[in-house]
C-alpha cells in the first residue's frame, strides 16, 4: 500500500487551502474546506493515472494494429 501525506506549513496553509477551494468550487456547507481539498486532490491523482492507462493502452493498441495490417495485408 502507498500512503501519501502532505505537510503545508501554517503560514502558506490558508493560502493553499483558498486557492483550491477557489478553483475547484467549494460550497460551504456542504463540508469542511479541509475535506474538499482533500477529496479534489484524490481526485485529481485517480484522473491522472487513468488519462495516463488509457493514452498508453491507446499507443499500444495502434501499434498492435499497425502490426497485424503490415502483417496480413499484402498488397503485390
Amino acid at each position: 500500500m502507498l500512503t501519501f501525506s502532505i505537510t503545508i506549513l501554517d503560514p502558506a496553509a490558508q493560502r493553499v487551502l483558498n486557492a483550491f477551494a477557489e478553483s475547484y468550487g467549494w460550497e460551504p456547507g456542504k463540508e469542511t474546506k479541509e475535506q474538499f481539498v482533500k477529496t479534489q486532490v484524490i481526485a485529481y491523482m485517480k484522473d491522472v493515472t487513468t488519462s495516463h492507462e488509457s493514452r498508453n493502452a491507446s499507443k499500444t493498441a495502434g501499434s498492435q494494429a499497425e502490426g497485424k495490417a503490415k502483417a496480413e495485408i499484402i498488397i503485390t
